[in-house]
């Protein structure tokens, strides 16, 4: 069994990949063809390349004396270009500079009281629609504070436009790489800190297995929303931010509870293809998969707690008993657990945990014999 090493990213700024809107394509080949911004080239041994899990055919920076002005939420402008990408998809401490650091950025009123409404247990969902389309109906104006980026994690972020670049992948697709520089502001210490594996998805969103055997379940707010349908398009537009907010939130929890009670991660070497299948791909699942695979190894890496990925294979199918480990797909039926040899009965996440834990120790105990 081999394992991923937690990459020696100390020093190196933060990197958020944001999808660019299919609209916003013909202006990429212009600034290309203007200069705007001009090719990068990338290092062809991986582990040299700052940028990680970015599948790029072609790498694009700016050009020197261009910046990005941001001005919205899901605008900004490149040599006075319009480009449309998901700006809002970035952890909270990450789109709160962004938002600061741009004095010409708009967002509508309001979608703070709609966030709010939506994770209230007993709201109606007429009062979420008609504070969404009362958002949509007025012209977005520059406010004091962004907005929809309520976060509690001792982590803070500046913005570097300067190393914002863009990014074409093979199937001809855009991103906008956005940088940011990340330091955790205090980091709390408790009298026990140790391991935890961490067992990630949708339902539960986490499930954190310390290796004294406490468990730690994380859930995803239920929220009360309008079908979008029943929306106009621009109030459609605000509700996803709405709803990836709500996920981002939920997503955070789990990072601090990790700043306050891991020495060390281990989680699992998910591939972004297979988890995306289970995704409906609905905003709140878009940020529990961007922080599964990019907010939460950042935030760890700016806390200087370090993250071990692992192989997924059979975590949740082999049995966890040192004197079994008997390995079948009967051993689970969907949450539970059971050992169809030795009968060991446990949820099937927390088993994944225990898993993870035993390979972690089993290949730590191998690099520290070499």
């Amino acid at each position: 069994m081999t394992h991923t090493a937690p990459q020696n990213r100390r020093n190196e700024p933060d990197h958020y990949d944001v999808p660019a809107h299919h609209g916003s394509y013909p202006t990429f080949a212009l600034l290309i063809e203007q200069g705007v911004v001009v090719p990068l080239p990338r290092p062809e041994d991986e582990r040299a390349d700052p940028l990680k899990g970015v599948r790029s055919a072609q790498t694009y920076r700016l050009a020197p004396g261009v910046l990005p002005v941001v001005t919205g939420y899901r605008h900004l402008t490149l040599a006075g270009q319009p480009i449309q990408a998901d700006l809002f998809r970035l952890p909270a401490h990450a789109y709160s500079a962004l938002v600061t650091a741009s004095p010409t950025h708009r967002a509508p009123l309001c979608l703070d009281v709609a966030f709010t409404l939506a994770r209230e247990p007993d709201v109606s969902v007429r009062d979420v629609r008609l504070v969404l389309e009362q958002s949509a109906a007025h012209a977005p104006r520059h406010l004091d504070a962004p907005h929809l980026v309520p976060s509690t994690l001792p982590l803070q972020s500046s913005w570097l436009p300067e190393d914002t670049l863009l990014h074409m992948t093979p199937g001809g697709h855009w991103f906008v790489t956005l940088t940011f520089r990340t330091t955790c502001l205090t980091r709390p210490l408790p009298t026990e800190r140790e391991r935890v594996a961490l067992d990630l998805g949708l339902f539960p969103l986490t499930t954190a297995v310390h290796e004294d055997g406490r468990v730690q379940v994380f859930h995803s707010t239920p929220l009360t929303l309008p079908e979008r349908g029943t929306l106009t398009p621009p109030a459609q537009l605000l509700l996803d931010q709405v709803v990836y907010a709500s996920g981002r939130q939920d997503a955070e929890q789990v990072t601090g509870y990790l700043l306050r009670h891991s020495s060390t991660v281990v989680a699992e070497q998910l591939r972004v293809q297979n988890l995306e299948r289970g995704f409906v791909h609905r905003s709140r699942d878009r940020a529990l998969l961007d922080h599964h695979h990019a907010a939460l190894p950042q935030a760890l890496n700016a806390a200087r707690i370090p993250l071990f990925r692992l192989p997924a294979g059979y975590t949740s199918t082999e049995c966890p008993c040192q004197t079994c480990r008997h390995v079948s797909p009967d051993n689970r039926h969907g949450a539970l657990f059971r050992c169809r040899r030795c009968g060991f009965t446990a949820d099937a996440h927390v088993v994944a945990g225990m898993n993870l834990l035993r390979r972690h120790e089993r290949t730590a105990r191998r690099h520290v014999r070499r």
